[in-house]
């Protein structure tokens, strides 16, 4: 009895194995390729691609007018590289003239122009802070009158100012020697500041009138202030009270109820009256 060593083809039929005549595998006979494998053709055919890539590739380390990747300046190149010369015209950038400056001439090589540029420095301690800035707060008030916001005042402990509003009225009126009554304004007027002095005891009242009022007259509202003699009374409005046909004021001796509020004249001049008024 005999063995055959078999083998598959491609195709999937057997077919026997070359042997050597001491019955070993003969590995230098001839094999069929099989289907679809790498064949010499095909090699070569990858290489043709391959150099025509590599001819479009230009060289390295070579000059700048050779167009070398990564371009490559040799040290002569440097040394004498000089920049192009522009046309000369009203703005000529070869020498630039700034306003109350000489030229600024421009330089020929790299190098000199690398010379001439400072060498780098670290910014020191010594720089001087900046300025802090100031942020300002005004307290406002609003004035009624100019329909507009003023600045409020602050004393010099910057506390909030307030003073009384001083009085200045446009118009007085004096007694020059003892009156029993005196017509301060003989017009619609706004008082300030009425003051009268006496020397003997009773009443001063205000009358809205515009001359010497009778013995039967009435105060403007309540108007009427007691007074002892040698006593001065002084009035002040912190409001705006008009007497719209004029202002009087007069000494009155007593004052008498009966149904409506009557008065009894001074009977003999003992008053010195001032009156100030818008």
């Amino acid at each position: 009895m005999s063995f055959e060593a078999m083998g598959r083809k491609p195709d999937g039929t057997l077919a026997g194995l070359p042997l050597t005549a001491d019955g070993k595998l003969d590995t230098s006979a001839s094999v069929e390729a099989p289907v679809g494998g790498a064949t010499s053709a095909k090699q070569d055919e990858q290489t043709v691609y391959l150099d025509a890539i590599e001819g479009k590739l230009p060289a390295l380390g070579q000059a700048l007018a050779a167009a070398s990747v990564p371009v490559v300046l040799p040290a002569t190149q440097i040394t004498s590289l000089t920049a192009p010369v522009l046309a000369t015209g009203s703005n000529t950038i070869g020498a630039v003239t700034a306003p109350g400056a000489a030229a600024l001439a421009l330089d020929a090589t790299v190098s000199t122009l690398s010379a001439k540029l400072p060498a780098a420095s670290t910014p020191a301690d010594t720089i001087a802070n900046p300025s802090a800035s100031s942020v300002m707060a005004l307290a406002m008030g609003w004035n009624a009158s100019l329909s507009q916001w003023g600045r409020a005042r602050i004393d010099s402990t910057n506390y909030l100012q307030v003073r009384a509003h001083p009085t200045a009225p446009a118009s007085s009126s004096r007694s020059t020697a003892l009156q029993i009554q005196r017509t301060i304004a003989a017009f619609s007027c706004t008082p300030k500041v009425v003051r009268a002095f006496t020397t003997t005891a009773g009443w001063i009242a205000f009358f809205n009138a515009s001359s010497a009022v009778a013995d039967s007259a009435v105060p403007f509202g309540g108007h009427i202030y007691r007074v002892e003699d040698n006593q001065t009374l002084t009035v002040t409005w912190d409001y705006n009270e008009t007497f719209t046909t004029g202002l009087v004021v007069a000494h009155l001796s007593q004052v008498v109820s009966g149904g409506a509020l009557a008065t009894v004249i001074s009977v003999a001049a003992s008053c010195t009256f001032t009156g100030q008024y818008d």
